[in-house]
């Protein structure tokens, strides 16, 4: 009886090997997490088998991806086959990662690493991606909803004051608004205006002479963020900086010159 189970013991790791032979396996399983624009690597690995004039193919959500074959890149997505590349001298060991430069939101899926066997397609990966955007400026994008650049412009002044006002137009989820100094600060707004066209109005008191700019945020889905050209408003009395249609900087100069022509021959 000893014996017996001894010879199946001694079967049992054969058994084993002949199971993963026939069926599917999933390996580095995992979920993946990145901000918009990073470089991502999507790691997969054959047993250090040299792959150099092999095949192993990528799929994403099912679909098609990137597929390898005898040192050529047979089949790429086209959206991705700029920015996708796998690591040619890694392949004498076996590793078939691929590269994504940089990555879109548009790329978050399931990602699967295949090895296409002829008698039995085997998955040595499986990873979720996700993307997540950034807030930047997609006016090319063409986003529907995508809101235009605001424009920033003085509505009143009076001694030391300016009512500055900060309005956006066709924005659509309803974005932040905010005015900003030279330095990037928020002004604290007097009140902010919706209107059902998708105009919003801000406004805010200035007490500084500076550069001012009007910003804009459309959160996820659209992840938008544009700001309007930095206008220079004068503020009465606050002091001797005189504002310029150019938006350059003019010093006062008076007294300097007065100082000239009084020793003039």
């Amino acid at each position: 009886m000893e014996k017996m189970n001894l010879e199946k013991m001694k079967l049992l790791p054969l058994m084993c090997l002949f199971v993963l032979m026939w069926t599917e396996q999933t390996f580095a399983d995992g979920t993946l997490k990145v901000k918009e624009d990073e470089v991502v690597v999507l790691n997969c690995s054959f047993d250090n088998t040299d792959m150099t004039n092999k095949k192993f193919d990528w799929k994403k959500d099912g679909e098609d991806f990137y597929f390898y074959e005898n040192g050529t890149d047979v089949k790429v997505a086209s959206n991705i086959k700029p920015r996708v590349t796998h690591f040619q001298e890694s392949l004498k060991s076996g590793n078939v990662s691929i590269r994504i430069k940089p990555v879109t939101v548009q790329d978050s899926g399931t990602y699967t690493c295949i090895y296409p066997d002829p008698k039995k397609k085997k998955t040595y990966a499986t990873i979720q991606l996700e993307v997540d955007c950034i807030l930047k400026d997609r006016t090319s994008d063409k986003i529907n909803g995508t809101c235009p650049k605001p424009n920033v412009r003085a509505l009143n002044r009076s001694k030391n004051i300016v009512l500055v006002e900060c309005k956006a137009d066709r924005a659509f989820p309803e974005p932040e608004i905010e005015l900003q100094n030279s330095n990037n600060e928020t002004i604290p707004e007097n009140k902010t205006e919706y209107f059902d066209n998708g105009t919003i109005i801000l406004t805010a008191e200035v007490t500084k002479e500076d550069f001012y700019t009007c910003v804009v945020r459309q959160q996820p889905p659209i992840c938008h963020e544009i700001r309007s050209d930095p206008n220079l408003l004068g503020v009465p009395g606050a002091s001797g900086v005189l504002q310029l249609s150019s938006g350059l900087l003019l010093l006062p100069l008076f007294g300097l010159l007065k100082e000239l022509f009084s020793v003039w021959p």
